[in-house]
């Protein structure tokens, strides 16, 4: 600051790049005088004074690119939860004392503290209010075990039937199949007019698909080609579709105790079936696969 002046004074500063260019040594050079002369013959010309730099215009200085370094902050590739559980997964289940069954930890010899862990697990569900504890009802039984035979089944015929008296269809008779052979569907057969739609608005298709829906993706994969069948015509269904709907919860009336059944086995084998049809979508002729 200048004396007896409280306002800074403003220094222009500017960086300067100064390149110095190196000596070029020609191609063939003898360092050997001949004997019985000290002088040097065709002596090297080297230019030893500094280059001149001129500061008046940018062309005379060659530019130099300075390398930049990212000032982004590096993440690894693979999250943390990832790495955690590749160094825990080790663990899980490794100790093979650890009772596998309810019956195997309240008999062992580990018994009180299985029974104090499960108690406190207990408390703290209904302290948080997860949901209400009741007796589970042997209808209502959705996991059946059988380890003498290595037979574990699940079931949702409590769910099926539940559904089945919402649309009114709990006491229908049965029907053989979920689609009959041949039966074929379109959007020909949606409502044309105001008045069709407005009669429609009352049939709860859409809700007994959706419904029907959760079965298949949890416990029936038998009906998933039924379900993709009728769920083309959500969006505007007629009382043809509505029809099939009611065709296939008969189909349900008589299987819903069916079973998704696991066994266990030495020798694991998948068998799988599939079978396509021709263009037999009516609507844009595509082929349909099961």
């Amino acid at each position: 600051m200048d004396n007896g002046s409280q306002m800074p004074r403003v220094v222009d500063l500017r960086d300067e790049t100064v390149v110095f260019p190196m000596p070029l040594l020609p191609s063939s050079v003898d360092f050997n005088p001949p004997e019985g002369n000290d002088e040097v013959q065709n002596p090297i010309d080297v230019n030893l004074e500094p280059p001149v730099v001129d500061n008046e215009g940018p062309d005379t200085v060659d530019e130099v690119v300075l390398l930049r370094r990212s000032q982004r902050i590096r993440r690894p590739v693979i999250s943390n939860d990832y790495v955690v559980y590749l160094q825990e997964h080790k663990f899980d289940g490794a100790n093979i004392s650890d009772p596998i069954s309810h019956q195997e930890a309240i008999c062992g010899p580990n018994s009180s503290e299985w029974m104090r862990t499960m108690q406190d697990k207990l408390s703290s569900m209904y302290h948080n209010q997860v949901w209400d504890l009741v007796e589970l009802l042997d209808v209502c039984k959705a996991i059946h075990s059988d380890r003498s035979r290595g037979i574990l089944s699940l079931s949702q015929g409590t769910y099926i039937e539940r559904v089945l008296k919402r649309f009114n269809m709990h006491t229908c008779s049965f029907s053989v199949a979920p689609v009959l052979s041949g039966e074929k569907l379109s959007k020909a057969q949606c409502p044309q007019d105001d008045k069709e739609r407005t009669e429609m608005e009352k049939i709860p298709y859409s809700c007994a698909i959706e419904s029907l829906m959760y079965a298949q993706v949890c416990t029936r994969p038998d009906i998933a080609f039924a379900i993709s069948f009728l769920g083309r015509y959500l969006s505007n269904p007629g009382w043809s579709h509505w029809k099939a709907a009611k065709k296939f919860m008969r189909y349900l009336q008589g299987t819903k105790n069916y079973m998704l059944t696991y066994k266990r086995s030495d020798n694991l084998k998948v068998i799988g079936y599939s079978d396509s049809d021709f263009a037999g979508c009516v609507d844009d002729r595509k082929s349909t696969s099961d």
